[in-house]
């Protein structure tokens, strides 16, 4: 018998969010728990080797899912079957979601703004599910953060680190159009990056930005 062994634990925490009809196979209630894993002597957990993850569980049939279910459990019985989950699709509405987001989270849209938004959009609208996002967005405002951050969740599991990468830089892109970054937009690019996955600071990441709009710039003059 083997005394060392790896137990996972989960365990519903105080605040636990509850999703309310979000059950993908009965239609119950979701819960959220923290799922983490222990290294076992004799059964008995002595030392965590995992940081807690969230896990959602289904009050009736006890299915569990990943925290993207939130993004999921937002959308209406008629969104959800218009879903095309290629990894074009997902890509897509991450992009249109996260740069609505980013034009909204200072308060303003600018005409800057607007003209980006306009481009990534029609560039997008080949893609089923983008106009359901863009919907979902703009009717949430200020409180689609939540909203905006389960579409990143889905997204990485699904999509390159590099598409990944591509959406974050887009976003500062975004940011940067007007000219000067505020502070509720630095944080929330530094969620972003945080979000995807990379290992890159904020000032890296403008000056990247701020190099492709450079360059597009100069081949749109290049080109007349």
């Amino acid at each position: 018998m083997k005394l060392l062994k790896r137990k996972i634990q989960v365990k519903k925490p105080i605040n636990s969010k509850l999703l309310k009809n979000s059950c993908l196979d009965c239609h119950g209630d979701l819960r959220s728990y923290i799922k983490t894993q222990y290294l076992a002597i004799l059964n008995k957990s002595v030392l965590p080797v995992s940081k807690g993850e969230v896990t959602y569980v289904c009050d009736d049939c006890e299915t569990s899912f990943s925290p993207s279910i939130k993004y999921l459990s937002l959308l209406n019985d008629e969104e959800r079957n218009t879903q095309v989950n290629t990894a074009d699709d997902i890509y897509a509405r991450l992009m249109v979601a996260s740069l609505v987001y980013t034009a909204l989270v200072d308060g303003k849209f600018s005409l800057k703004e607007e003209e980006l938004l306009e481009k990534v959009v029609d560039e997008a609208k080949d893609f089923p599910s983008t106009e359901a996002v863009l919907e979902r967005v703009f009717e949430l405002q200020a409180e689609a953060k939540e909203y905006v951050f389960s579409v990143f969740k889905f997204a990485k599991e699904h999509i390159s680190a590099a598409r990944l990468e591509s959406v974050v830089i887009a976003n500062a892109r975004m940011v940067l159009v007007d000219g000067k970054v505020q502070k509720a937009e630095r944080k929330l690019l530094k969620s972003y990056l945080k979000s995807a996955g990379l290992d890159v600071s904020l000032e890296d990441l403008l000056s990247r930005a701020h190099l492709e709009q450079y360059n597009s710039v100069s081949e749109k003059f290049a080109k007349k």
